[in-house]
């Protein structure tokens, strides 16, 4: 259907259905967990946030680290 992913559609909020439902299976592999998929995505989005609000990238963790100030 499309020859790249810059030519799929992306999804806008309007389009989103109201409501998501999800099952999760018993699987015999002990290898992953029920919240292991959500966790890699949380220190990008920590440091896009703290980008969006102050215009400081934040490139290294713990932010114990940088240099982030409200003075």
């Amino acid at each position: 259907m499309q020859s790249n992913l810059t030519e799929y559609p992306m999804i806008r909020i309007p389009d989103a259905p109201t409501k998501v439902e999800v099952h999760f299976l018993r699987t015999n592999n002990p290898t992953t967990g029920l919240g292991e998929p959500a966790m890699p995505p949380v220190a990008p989005t920590i440091a896009n946030a703290i980008f969006a609000a102050c215009g400081k990238r934040v490139r290294q963790f713990p932010l114990s680290r940088t240099d982030l100030r409200w003075s």
